[in-house]
């Protein structure tokens, strides 16, 4: 597998990191990890990142839907919500942006792994 660059947004510490070491551990280049969605547009516009894995709620008042919204005025790039939000209202929120997976928090590694694996480049 050629090496994937990975933008991730997560504002939570303990998480972050381990979603970053899966990364590594499965082959994928982990550009950055950031915590809110002002950095997530900025990081991803600079960087052009091939996946964003994107938290919806980020340390400021940017979520990671209006993150997505405003990367992709920019750039098509791939959409992994990995998020403890769940409710119909998030999600239908999350659908204004097409995205390739939403996976609630907690999740296991290999509902991860396996998401990433569908993508097709």
């Amino acid at each position: 597998m050629a090496l994937k660059r990975v933008l991730v947004a997560e504002d939570e510490a303990f998480p972050a990191l381990a979603l970053m070491m899966n990364l590594k551990s499965w082959g994928y280049e982990v550009l950055r990890v950031v915590s809110s969605g002002r950095d997530a547009i900025a990081t991803a516009v600079r960087e052009c990142p091939d996946i964003l894995i994107m938290d919806i709620f980020l340390a400021d008042e940017i979520d990671g839907i209006d993150a997505v919204r405003e990367i992709r005025k920019t750039m098509k790039v791939p959409v992994i919500y990995l998020t403890a939000s769940d409710d119909p209202m998030t999600l239908e929120r999350a659908r204004t942006q097409e995205f390739h997976d939403f996976i609630t928090k907690p999740y296991a590694t290999g509902t991860l792994r396996r998401s990433l694996e569908r993508l097709s480049f």
